[in-house]
């Protein structure tokens, strides 16, 4: 039987491509959004250093879902890592809804929410690499004995 891994299925580049990892939600809804002009939002964004490095293939990326309305969008994460990756798009959630939102006024959103959920994904995925270092840690001195 041949056992299927990342190279066999296609995961892992021919070439010395890097791999990334992306989070991202298609739907960030902001009753606030609709007071900010794009221009002013994305010169926030660049403000709080919230952008893509070309060169390095990671960052974050915005999808203008209703250039209407302007009560949403969508946003995507790219990294190196799945924690560092996790951790920006929690940080540009936080970023963006105390930028977008009047003191005291949240208005309809779905950022907080989101942002809870992230954080809480975010400290799983530490216990668990803590978890899976333990154990290797523990399979290398077996198999040293």
């Amino acid at each position: 039987k041949r056992i299927a891994t990342r190279e066999t299925i296609g995961l892992v580049p021919a070439d010395d491509t890097p791999l990334r990892y992306v989070v991202m939600s298609n739907l960030l809804r902001n009753s606030n959004m609709v007071l900010t002009r794009y221009n002013v939002f994305f010169q926030m964004c660049k403000a709080h250093h919230i952008g893509f490095k070309v060169e390095e293939g990671v960052g974050t990326l915005f999808q203008l879902s209703d250039s209407v309305k302007r009560h949403a969008l969508g946003m995507i994460c790219i990294g190196e890592t799945l924690p560092e990756t996790l951790k920006m798009f929690a940080s540009n959630l936080s970023v963006i809804h105390q930028e977008i939102a009047p003191r005291g006024r949240d208005g309809r959103q779905n950022f907080t929410k989101m942002a809870d959920a992230l954080h809480t994904i975010i400290k799983e995925t530490a216990t668990n690499e803590e978890e899976a270092e333990e154990e290797q840690e523990a399979d290398s001195e077996d198999a040293k004995n």
